[in-house]
């Protein structure tokens, strides 16, 4: 029986991760307060991690993962680690909900290739791209501007530009060191609007986030902003026409 891919088996890694990791936290405070301590912390440098994260990360790398996958199991541990304990468990994907099927992003170069399918038969790489960061980004972008503007996001060009896409783009021109220093901010900007990123998708990404990786990973997340954005947009307005259609002549002249 031939082996799976190595990105497949690198993925169910990364699923028992998460999971384990979401167990921890929820139920060892010893541990979530270690995780936290050691949020942004290089793991290379001994007094930047605590030891007790330590003793719950690494069982989780591989003897030849090599420093940008490392950093990223200790980096995600942390986030969930620093969630409320209300959205510790939360693995909802953010990018789901606004993308419909139809609007998946087009295929694009990237090594390696994912090619696996889910059990609906939709391929698990586009369904990665739908759950990216940049998705959440802009689920929260669109939700502070629907808190700010109402829905004229047609009529507002300025009303979903925000701190989530100037945010982005910082993000995306960082070396491996600046990304996991400014990760926790995107992360308590994406709390603010209650969105929880996908921590498998993002442990992944960063885990590749180092030579042409990198710009495979940020143009993804580029792409994932601006087609949810576009998405939830076209959404939100059709939501709110249908809204005015049904309204009743007397409810217009209340």
């Amino acid at each position: 029986m031939s082996q799976p891919p190595e990105r497949e088996v690198f993925q169910r890694r990364i699923k028992t991760f998460v999971e384990d990791i979401s167990e921890v936290v929820e139920h060892r405070s010893r541990e979530r307060a270690a995780l936290r301590r050691s949020l942004g912390g290089d793991p290379s440098k001994i007094d930047e991690v605590h030891p007790i994260a330590r003793r719950v990360v690494v069982p989780h790398i591989a003897s030849d993962d090599w420093r940008p996958r490392e950093r990223a199991f200790y980096t995600v541990a942390s986030l969930i680690a620093a969630q409320p304990r209300k959205r510790q468990l939360d693995l909802k994907s953010d990018g789901d909900e606004a993308v419909p099927m139809g609007e998946v992003p087009p295929e694009q170069e990237e090594t390696p290739v994912d090619t696996s399918r889910g059990e609906d038969g939709t391929p698990e790489r586009e369904k990665r791209l739908r759950r990216n960061l940049g998705a959440a980004l802009a689920n929260a972008a669109v939700d502070r501007a629907k808190a700010a503007h109402g829905i004229r996001l047609d009529d507002d060009p300025k009303a979903v530009r925000s701190p989530e896409e100037d945010r982005l783009h910082l993000l995306c021109r960082q070396d491996n060191d600046g990304l996991h220093r400014f990760i926790p901010k995107v992360t308590r900007l994406l709390r603010a609007r209650d969105r929880t990123p996908d921590w498998e998708v993002l442990t992944e990404d960063l885990a590749y986030w180092s030579g042409r990786g990198r710009d495979i990973v940020a143009k993804n997340w580029l792409d994932g902003f601006y087609r949810t954005l576009e998405a939830r947009k076209r959404y939100e307005l059709k939501k709110n026409d249908d809204t005015k259609q049904t309204t009743t002549p007397e409810e217009d002249n209340t």
